[in-house]
């Protein structure tokens, strides 16, 4: 029961900290395009999934969650480039995934100079394992 606890307990709070050292973000705000840009950068072999993965295909989704805001509206849904696809002999399906790097784009209505704050959960995987899906979260100063 201890190892069953211990692995647990290992696989929530420390394995997640070991997949940040694969993966790096960055966000920006484009002043003239009025657009929030997020950028992943994935180390050789690591990949991420798209936010259109059916969850019954089995990883979970990348997602962006807005907080809400007297600052800004969004516009429309958060795009992406087109992504990979391939069967996954783990999940027994076809998935749409990430390597290298992925841009996705939120275009918003700036009502006033203020901040925007997402958090964007996703999963990282490899050939060989996936870590747990994790957030990261972005406070982005916007402005008319």
């Amino acid at each position: 029961m201890i190892k069953q606890i211990f692995f647990l307990v290992f696989s929530c709070v420390f394995l997640p900290l070991f997949g940040q050292e694969n993966i790096s973000w960055n966000a920006t705000f484009d002043v003239k395009e009025k657009v929030v840009k997020f950028s992943a950068n994935l180390k050789e072999g690591w990949h991420i999934y798209s936010q259109n993965n059916p969850i019954e295909a089995g990883p979970v989704p990348t997602t962006f969650e807005f907080l809400p805001s007297k600052f800004y509206t969004l516009v429309g849904k958060t795009i992406e480039p087109t992504p990979n696809l391939k069967y996954e002999e783990t999940f027994g399906s076809d998935v749409l995934f990430f390597e290298k790097a992925v841009t996705f784009s939120q275009k918003i209505n700036v009502i006033q100079n203020g901040t925007l704050e997402c958090v964007v959960n996703f999963m990282l995987c490899n050939d060989e394992m996936c870590l747990p899906p994790v957030d990261q979260t972005f406070i982005i100063p916007i402005k008319n």
